[in-house]
């Protein structure tokens, strides 16, 4: 009876006493790309850097009278800005802004759901998401010079189990198998 215990302790520790993810874009490298949502095919901006201080991304639209977009990662968040110049000029097209190869510096993680800030603009919806990259679709809206407008997003992950983490679990399993064996064979015996 004290092994069945000991057995079944270790599946329960091994599954249920799990930190929760620790994992940080700070120091990853991430791809960022956006096109207008009316030729979502059609790239007009990619870039790669490494997430840190200031605004990682910053995209110059001269064509459209300039406007800059600029994406704004931090550990697990990331902020679209959009700003205008021209003041002859303040439309701005619906852009789908796409982020992938977030690796997540520290524990592997995973991400499971992309949040939007309850006091962002209206119009912003979160578009497909994958286990290391996600869409964001913005609005077509005016936005004056000086006024900018910002859209922020919490980038929610699932730790990913560690091997140690898996052969520990297995380990438990086949004590509980055991355990239960060897009670059944002294049962029938």
């Amino acid at each position: 009876m004290f092994r069945f215990k000991v057995a079944a302790l270790a599946v329960a520790a091994s599954t249920g006493f799990a930190l929760p993810a620790q994992a940080t874009l700070i120091g990853d490298v991430v791809n960022a790309q956006w096109s207008f949502d009316s030729s979502p095919s059609a790239v007009e901006y990619f870039d790669t850097a490494i997430v840190g201080s200031g605004v990682e991304f910053i995209s110059n639209v001269p064509s459209g009278g300039g406007f800059f977009d600029e994406a704004d990662f931090t550990d697990s968040s990331v902020t679209l800005i959009y700003r205008s110049a021209n003041p002859d000029d303040t439309g701005f097209g619906g852009k789908i802004w796409t982020f992938s190869e977030l690796d997540w510096v520290g524990d592997p993680s995973i991400i499971v759901n992309v949040v939007a800030d309850p006091n962002n603009p209206t119009g912003a919806s979160i578009g497909a998401i994958g286990p290391d990259s996600f869409q964001i679709i913005l609005p077509d809206l005016q936005v004056f010079p000086g006024s900018p407008v910002s859209w922020s997003f919490d980038i929610v992950t699932a730790q990913l189990p560690e091997p140690s983490t898996i052969a520990g679990f297995a380990i438990g399993l086949f004590g509980l198998a055991v355990a239960v064996r060897r009670r059944r064979s002294k049962t029938s015996a």
